[in-house]
């Protein structure tokens, strides 16, 4: 019934504004309605982090490389015979840092690299293998100096090198139900240590001398040293 009356009602108002003699309008233009804002975008579900690897599984290494790498040289400078040539004059070239990068369940970067360490038989261990003292990056903590007496007159310079190491690896999980579960991932790091090396501008290092020295001579000499002839 209430909603009849409204109806009635408002019929009459027109009718009654319909047959007035006002010469007068008092409507105004009716607000304009506020745009709508776009519907918010569903929330994306938040992604679900990997589950971790089984501690009893395999590992499997595979495309090992071991390489002496040049990190700090010092500037080829002229010594008298006897001379002290030291490496306190080294000046970092390159910082490596350990690392490990994985694709399915999660495992451990320190245990990954202790691991490798075993593969390796690495006696002094390798960069954040979880051994005391396994450096963050390669970075010399001057720790160890190196010095030689000059053979002869001549232009010198003294170069620090690492060996360092990659490999590919998957890991397998075993037992549990969960065998069918492989990690799979890629290793940076190097061995414990580094080598400091002397090197005479005016001869050829041998090849038998670590490629990192051998690269230490062909960046300090000079162009027409014979190292970089």
């Amino acid at each position: 019934m209430r909603r009849a009356w409204i109806v009635g009602t408002a019929a009459v108002v027109a009718l009654t504004a319909g047959v007035g003699c006002s010469s007068r309008s008092d409507d105004k233009p009716a607000a304009a309605l506020p745009p709508k804002s776009p519907a918010p975008a569903p929330a994306r579900p938040s992604p679900q982090p990997s589950p971790r690897a089984c501690e009893d599984g395999t590992y499997r290494w595979f495309n090992i490389s071991q390489r002496s790498t040049l990190t700090d040289l010092s500037p080829a400078k002229s010594y008298r015979k006897g001379q002290q040539v030291s490496t306190e004059r080294n000046k970092e070239l390159a910082r490596y840092t350990p690392s490990v990068t994985t694709r399915g369940p999660v495992l451990p970067s320190q245990a990954v690299i202790h691991a490798l360490a075993r593969h390796l038989k690495a006696g002094d261990g390798l960069a954040a293998d979880g051994s005391n003292g396994s450096p963050a990056t390669s970075r010399d903590d001057r720790s160890a100096t190196g010095s030689w007496p000059a053979e002869k007159a001549g232009r010198y310079l003294t170069s620090r090198s690492i060996k360092l190491i990659e490999a590919d690896f998957s890991y397998a999980c075993r037992g549990g139900g969960r065998g069918d579960e492989i990690t799979s991932g890629h290793v940076l790091t190097w061995k414990a240590g580094a080598d400091l090396d002397i090197v005479a501008c005016d001869r050829k290092p041998e090849r038998k001398r670590p490629a990192g020295v051998r690269e230490a001579a062909r960046l300090g000499c000079a162009k027409d040293d014979p190292p970089r002839s």
